[in-house]
């Protein structure tokens, strides 16, 4: 192995093999190590992914792999082989291929008592968890009945805010502004200070200066606008900033000169004008994010987020050799997996740590993907995967620096990877960037976008793209097909509903499994997949996992709650009508349908004893008597007594996940049945159990759930991702603002990186979507008739990549 620091970049595109890259970087860092086999340095070598699941897959390649040399090689690679192995089962806690928010939470448990936090301390990575608690706590605190009391008065500010900014007509007002507020608390920060800014000042050295910039053009002033709209603008002077702005021609100097005071002073306006209209928001989410930080000290509670910051906070204090003492000793090498979803707030909690590892003469190896870049909106940063490489770790000299380009995709057969370099390639040119840009702006935005935004983008999308092309494993074959559709938004649905069936059923007639249909949102997948029950082809969707849609989970909750208030009825007759005591012993057929008529208002224990004694005697009421039990205990008793795992084999999945999910709940501190209810209902009803791996049926997910997957065939039914331009707008600092007509320049570049960092991003989901299938890929183009600004499948359709169109019959013409 190579002395000194190192610093190792692949850059691996869809189905190249990242994690096979990965895996043989650790096996080198322990078969080629002149070190002896030793836990001191297995601890020292730290891999991270993003996923629970990658992690197990990488740690079980490398255990396979030493295996497969410790049996299959001789001598003393079979030697060191067999060592290593038998170290790491020996030592598997020190066998660190963990995920990334894990390892950063070990730093944060070993730091616990320096950072005065409780030694029980639960991070809590769910925000809008806390956000609802800390809104509930406040509405409790709030004097209804006092038109004096401040907090009702921010209430009420916050209602017209809403009104107002939303044009919210909805009777579910409340729960509209706890979406927008669990929004906006994402992206707004304590530290920004909400300054007061003279609106009226602004607006009258405005109203100055533009008649000042009126006098100074003399009769061109008629040029622009009337002698009558000139006055009528000067009653609201900024009205006129766009069109000021938009000026091309040449001035007289001193007009030029009042033009450009003018602007920056509109400039200033306009964004305290944005910024004050979010006011009340602003200041409740202050509010919010007290009740926030107290409900934390209360409970012993850390939020994902604030632990990034005061873990660099305390590196830079105490430095980085006295977090890795706490944290067992060094860490001479880092590999990291997925690098393109980091974000800069992990990676400023990693960078000391990896910096100290080269300064030991360590590595970091690191892989990823910007075409796979597609969690943007949790704050992953695709920038970084060139940045680090680039202009990180001076120290590391340009010897040591290497960067790989993984370019043979073992996936895919020569049809599909042709096809996908055909359509990305088309963005990794100039010429291809410039007719997409012209497809997907408006004509407007295209004459106003500022040059420099553009060319950024430009270069965004070429440098994203570069790599694309792809060499095949040489296995011939495959079939791609793409339709073009257009038409209005229902039409549309119709038309893509009767294609897609067609080709599904025969496609399934012909396979009978290995087909997935990928979609982007999780209301598209549920549609979809009812639309494939209706033609009787088995479907699973991630929705159709959930624990909460199991007519078992569901009688099991309600037989939970009856335990918790014995006086429930209605809790105890869901748990009969979800059939958990049909054909059981001592729960007769007759007697079930007596309970299911018996009238509300009898003491329902009563009831259970007169009708069912022995199977009361046996199944209920020892878990009744009073006695303090904890929710898994509990619920793992009632499926042994009800013979559940016994009775219904089907859901025996879906039971295992349900002790999963309540053992998790007690190990951070939900320990009573009531306190387990109160979790299930706010968030316990939403966990899935994993999709298995192999049905025979047809798979429905989002894209996002599809990354890291391989399917046969993949079928994508809509492409009409639109990059849409919100008025929310954040500044990556903070601060938060809602946009109007005219905009500030600032914010209206800012808008627009916006709006093109979510075209790009669409574009990396489309390039995840059809680099899943391994065989045959069905690619539906679903267009609206008129130009939609932001809209892929219509700029794709400008570019000339037609494929099939609506109107042909014959189901094998291919792109």
């Amino acid at each position: 192995m190579a002395e000194g620091p190192r610093l190792l970049c692949v850059k691996a595109s869809a189905g190249t093999g990242k994690t096979f890259e990965l895996t043989r970087r650790f096996l080198e860092l322990l078969l080629d190590s002149p070190i002896p086999p030793q836990r001191e340095y297995l601890r020292q070598i730290v891999a991270l992914t993003f996923t629970n699941k990658a992690a197990e897959e990488m740690k079980e390649r490398v255990i396979r792999s030493l295996k497969e040399r410790a049996l299959r090689q001789k001598g003393e690679v079979s030697q060191r082989a067999t060592q290593w192995l038998e170290l790491i089962l020996e030592n598997y806690d020190s066998f660190q291929v963990r995920t990334i928010d894990s390892f950063i939470f070990g730093l944060l448990k070993a730091l616990i008592f320096e950072l005065g936090q409780r030694p029980e301390l639960e991070v809590v990575l769910d925000r809008d968890v806390m956000v609802e608690k800390a809104f509930d706590r406040l509405l409790q605190q709030v004097d209804w009945s006092d038109q004096g009391d401040p907090l009702r008065k921010l209430f009420e500010d916050v209602t017209k805010c809403y009104l107002e900014l939303e044009k919210g007509g909805s009777l579910k007002v409340e729960r509209r502004i706890r979406e927008r507020i669990k929004d906006l608390f994402e992206f707004s920060s304590p530290l920004v200070k909400h300054e007061e800014v003279d609106l009226e000042a602004l607006e009258n050295k405005g109203r100055e200066v533009l008649l000042r910039f009126k006098t100074s053009l003399g009769v061109l002033s008629t040029r622009f606008l009337s002698k009558e709209e000139w006055e009528k603008e000067f009653k609201y002077p900024f009205s006129l900033y766009g069109k000021i702005a938009k000026i091309k021609n040449p001035l007289p100097p001193k007009a030029e000169r009042y033009r450009q005071e003018y602007l920056r002073i509109g400039d200033a306006y306009l964004k305290a004008k944005a910024k004050e209209r979010l006011k009340p928001y602003l200041v409740l989410l202050d509010r919010i994010r007290e009740e926030v930080h107290r409900i934390c000290l209360e409970e012993g509670l850390f939020l994902v987020g604030d632990w990034h910051r005061f873990l660099r906070e305390h590196m830079e204090r105490e430095g980085v050799e006295y977090v890795l003492f706490k944290v067992g000793g060094p860490i001479r090498h880092f590999l990291l997996d997925e690098f393109q979803d980091t974000n800069r707030e992990q990676w400023e909690v990693l960078r000391p740590l990896v910096e100290n590892a080269l300064s030991e003469g360590g590595s970091l190896f690191y892989v990823g993907d910007p075409k796979q870049a597609i969690y943007g909106w949790r704050g992953g940063d695709w920038r970084l995967l060139e940045e680090v490489f680039e202009k990180e770790f001076p120290s590391v000299p340009a010897s040591n620096r290497q960067k790989r380009v993984l370019d043979v995709n073992y996936r895919s057969h020569e049809e599909v990877v042709s096809f996908n370099n055909k359509l990305f390639c088309l963005f990794s040119e100039q010429e291809g960037v410039e007719r997409f840009l012209g497809a997907l702006f408006s004509d407007e935005d295209a004459k106003e976008a500022p040059p420099e935004v553009l060319e950024e983008f430009k270069e965004a999308l070429i440098k994203n793209f570069s790599d694309v092309v792809q060499r095949s494993r040489g296995v011939t074959g495959g079939k791609v097909e793409v339709v073009v559709i257009s038409g209005n938004k229902e039409e549309l649905k119709a038309k893509v509903r009767e294609k897609f069936l067609t080709s599904l059923v025969r496609c399934w007639t012909e396979r009978g499994g290995g087909i997935a249909v990928l979609v982007r949102t999780n209301q598209e997948a549920e549609e979809v997949s009812a639309w494939i029950a209706e033609v009787g082809i088995p479907v699973v969707s991630e929705n159709s996992l959930r624990l909460k849609n199991s007519k078992l989970v569901k009688g099991l909750i309600c037989l939970l709650r009856f335990i918790d208030q014995p006086w429930d009825w209605t809790s105890l007759w869901g748990a009969f009508k979800a059939g958990l005591f049909e054909g059981l012993e001592g729960f007769p057929d007759e007697g079930i349908e007596t309970f299911l008529e018996t009238p509300k208002g009898k003491d329902p224990c009563e009831v259970l004893k007169a009708l069912f004694p022995k199977g009361f005697k046996e199944c209920l009421e020892p878990l009744m008597e009073g006695v303090v039990i904890t929710p898994y205990r509990l619920l793992w008793e009632l499926m042994r007594r009800l013979k559940l795992f016994y009775r219904f084999q089907e859901e025996v999945p879906l039971l295992r996940r349900l002790l999963e999910v309540v053992f998790k709940a007690e190990m951070s501190g939900v320990n009573s049945v009531s306190s387990f209810l109160e979790f299930w209902n706010q968030k316990g009803a939403e966990e899935r159990v994993g999709m298995p791996e192999e049905i025979r049926a047809v798979r429905v997910m989002t894209v996002h759930k599809a990354k890291g997957l391989e399917f046969p065939v993949v079928y994508v039914p809509f492409t009409d991702w639109t990059a849409k331009k919100g008025s929310y707008i954040e500044d990556g600092q903070g601060g938060i603002y809602y946009v109007t007509n005219p905009t500030a320049y600032d914010l209206r570049v800012l808008r627009l990186k916006k709006w093109m960092e979510e075209v790009l991003e669409n574009l990396n989901l489309l390039y995840v979507a059809t680099t899943r299938a391994k065989e045959e890929l069905y690619l539906y183009l679903t267009c609206p008739v008129r130009k939609s600004p932001g809209c892929l499948s219509f700029a794709l359709k400008e570019l000339g990549f037609h494929g099939a169109s609506e109107e042909d019959k014959d189901p094998s013409n291919r792109a």
